[in-house]
């Protein structure tokens, strides 16, 4: 009777496939959901923060009013600057700020395109903060610190009652709030008071999420609601929009080599450099250079090409005749054809 072969496997082959398949997952789980990923980042890291921050300078002080402001600026600074980050680190912002003033008329945006996208925009910036301040609001040291003094009165606190450290000193003074509160009392406050303002501050935390992801999920809701696209055709306008920006930054990319090539090999070519060649192409940008902005101004009115930079006005200046990129361009479409205005 005959044997079966074996059926030899290699493990590499396995592990290999394995990890390929892996890496797929997680790319494709990013591109679906990059700005997810994104998000649940940016909580992740704050919560961490949050305890990191506590730990290392926060101590509510045995002072009023300076509990108030200690805690305020613990609460509300954080998420203020996490909220100016986020409208940094968003690219919108920056489409829709630079160059605003010297746009071309037609080109400019309207004001409803502007206010769309600045909600976009804030929204988007607002994940961070709102993770702040509901991982502050949790932890309940801030929101209690805040409102100690309410329940430190001079002469209702137990830790003032047989006190001798009283008098009308002015240190006293700017402790107590005047001779009204306990400064004793503002950082050890009894338990009973103490736990009743962390349970406050745990709800307040907790219905903070809960209007904060409701109001997100009604403002998603009436945006799909109003889009004049279809889920597929919505993805596909997305996905035209990302394949457009990496086309365009390949092309130009090769278009500004080519450039830059042509202007290098003009001045490398030249092996006879004087300190006047060396001083041009170490030039700076017009805005604090009154020389090359002149400069550029003549020399473009004469080559009818824009100039960036002191290589490409060294090159004008010399005379060299730069050669236009040899870009494959696509032709223009007959009105009428044009894919632009064709019917989905």
């Amino acid at each position: 009777m005959a044997t079966a072969n074996p059926v030899l496997v290699n493990p590499v082959a396995i592990t290999t496939a394995t990890i390929s398949s892996a890496a797929s997952v997680f790319t494709n789980l990013f591109a679906n959901n990059g700005v997810t990923l994104i998000n649940v980042a940016l909580i992740v890291a704050t919560i961490g923060g949050q305890s990191i921050l506590k730990k290392l300078s926060f101590n509510c002080p045995c002072a009023y009013p300076l509990n108030v402001y200690q805690s305020l600026m613990f609460l509300l600074g954080p998420s203020l600057a996490l909220l100016v980050i986020g409208f940094m680190v968003n690219s919108t912002t920056w489409r829709l700020v630079h160059g605003c003033f010297y746009r071309h008329h037609d080109t400019r945006h309207s004001l409803k395109t502007s206010f769309v996208y600045w909600v976009e925009v804030l929204v988007q910036s607002s994940v961070a903060p709102a993770a702040w301040l509901f991982v502050a609001f949790l932890d309940g040291s801030y929101y209690t610190c805040l409102l100690a003094s309410q329940f430190c009165h001079l002469e209702s606190s137990p830790q003032c009652v047989n006190s001798t450290w009283k008098g009308d000193t002015q240190s006293w003074k700017s402790m107590s709030g005047d001779g009204v509160y306990c400064p004793q009392c503002i950082c050890n406050l009894i338990d009973r008071d103490k736990i009743y303002l962390e349970s406050t501050s745990n709800i307040i935390a907790w219905a903070l999420l809960i209007c904060y992801g409701t109001f997100a999920f009604l403002c998603i809701c009436c945006v799909r609601m109003c889009d004049r696209y279809t889920m597929i055709q919505r993805k596909y306008v997305e996905t035209y929009k990302s394949e457009e920006s990496k086309h365009f930054e390949n092309i130009a990319r090769e278009h500004a080599a080519q450039i830059a090539d042509n202007n290098a090999r003009a001045f490398f070519s030249n092996q006879d450099w004087s300190k006047k060649d060396w001083d041009w192409v170490s030039g700076v940008s017009e805005i604090s250079n009154p020389f090359f902005a002149r400069i550029r101004i003549i020399a473009e009115e004469k080559t009818q090409t824009t100039l960036y930079t002191p290589l490409q006005l060294w090159s004008s200046h010399k005379g060299y005749k730069i050669l236009k990129p040899d870009v494959e361009v696509p032709t223009l479409a007959e009105d009428g054809d044009h894919p632009q205005n064709m019917e989905p």
